[in-house]
């Protein structure tokens, strides 16, 4: 039986299907974060990306005919056309928003802001490409952006790491 966080992700996947391309996907970060300004006041932040391509979801009739790997090869083919771009919006939190459970959603009113755009002017396939050889860890930070005390948050760099080892060795 799922409860929680799986049952609510489970319940998401079963009511909307895939995008077609992951250009028309957003993207939304479940973490706050702490945005430290020079005076050392903290800004309590979350992000996402929204797609300028727009959102997009197949249809069941077009999910069935998709082949696996097929959001891979759709964002291949999109960024041939052009650069694929997708507005980073930054939300701004108010005390006494949830700053250590990603489980918990910010209210919805909260101001957000456009801090920037991410263009991918390129795409290639995963196996053998370069991103092989790189870990991923999300407290790796620009200065001025810190983590909170998220025990999820602060978990994520040794899983990653272990997940980098394995995949350097072929498991």
């Amino acid at each position: 039986m799922l409860v929680g966080a799986d049952a609510a992700q489970a319940e998401f996947l079963a009511d909307h299907n895939p995008p077609p391309s992951y250009a028309n996907s957003a993207y939304y970060g479940i973490h706050t974060f702490k945005f430290v300004g020079k005076d050392d006041k903290v800004t309590f932040v979350k992000w996402r990306f929204v797609p300028e391509d727009g959102e997009k979801s197949l249809t069941d009739a077009e999910l069935t005919s998709m082949p696996a790997d097929f959001l891979q090869q759709a964002l291949i083919d999109r960024a041939k056309q052009g650069p694929v771009l997708w507005d980073m919006m930054v939300t701004i939190g108010e005390p006494g928003d949830p700053q250590d459970d990603p489980t918990v959603l910010w209210p919805k009113d909260r101001k957000e802001i456009k801090a920037g755009t991410l263009t991918i002017t390129a795409a290639v396939p995963q196996d053998g490409a370069a991103c092989k050889m790189i870990n991923y860890d999300p407290l790796v930070m620009a200065d001025g952006i810190a983590p909170t005390n998220d025990p999820i948050l602060l978990f994520r760099s040794p899983a990653y790491a272990v997940s980098y080892v394995k995949r350097l060795q072929g498991k």
